[in-house]
């Protein structure tokens, strides 16, 4: 899809650069500022996060085992009825995450201190997933679909970043802005799937 193309490509630079010099930026500033605390928590998270994500997403292999089976039956309708509440356990959950971690860094400083503490709180948000998203990948021969999970995630952590720093933007507003983005994101993956299997007949 060109437009997905598009996409990756307006959006590698600075995914890009916040994965490599967000965190070490945003530590080594609260370090500066004598705020050790969002450090340690974003340490314990990146070690512990991956595990503990992992865990709380299990419950949607309830539905995610019958509709698997369900496709490898042929029946596409029954396996997309299934999978839809496997897909949107998933997005909850990431969902959820994501504005906890924005919100829980937002709170442990003054207003001066936002930078930092949100460029800290990138890390600590997407790593755990961008990790779990390179493991699947080697397991399941690069299909792409954790890859845009985190993409996607990565791309409406920055537009809520973006809308709290130069906007004040509440948390609400930036709480919709993540979700909307992860919406987004599966429709887009949908649309790839859809492809997908519509050249698999051909």
């Amino acid at each position: 899809m060109r437009a997905l193309s598009v996409l990756f490509a307006a959006f590698s630079a600075p995914i890009m650069l916040l994965n490599l010099l967000g965190g070490i930026v945003g530590a080594i500033w609260l370090i500066c500022l004598g705020m050790w605390k969002p450090v340690g928590l974003s340490l314990a998270i990146l070690i512990v996060g991956a595990h503990s994500l992992a865990f709380i997403l299990a419950p949607g292999l309830i539905f995610a085992i019958p509709a698997a089976k369900a496709a490898d039956q042929g029946k596409t309708g029954t396996a997309f009825f299934i999978g839809f509440f496997s897909i949107l356990y998933t997005l909850a959950v990431i969902a959820v995450w994501a504005c906890l971690i924005f919100k829980t860094y937002s709170l442990m400083g003054p207003a001066s201190a936002q930078w930092p503490l949100l460029l800290l709180s990138y890390g600590a948000c997407t790593g755990p997933w961008a990790y779990m998203a390179s493991k699947e990948q080697g397991a399941e021969n690069g299909i792409p679909h954790s890859a845009l999970h985190v993409m996607f995630l990565s791309i409406g952590y920055i537009i809520a970043m973006s809308a709290r720093l130069f906007a004040d933007a509440r948390f609400s507003t930036c709480f919709w802005i993540i979700v909307v983005t992860l919406i987004m994101g599966q429709i887009v993956m949908a649309l790839l799937a859809a492809e997908e299997n519509r050249n698999s007949r051909y």
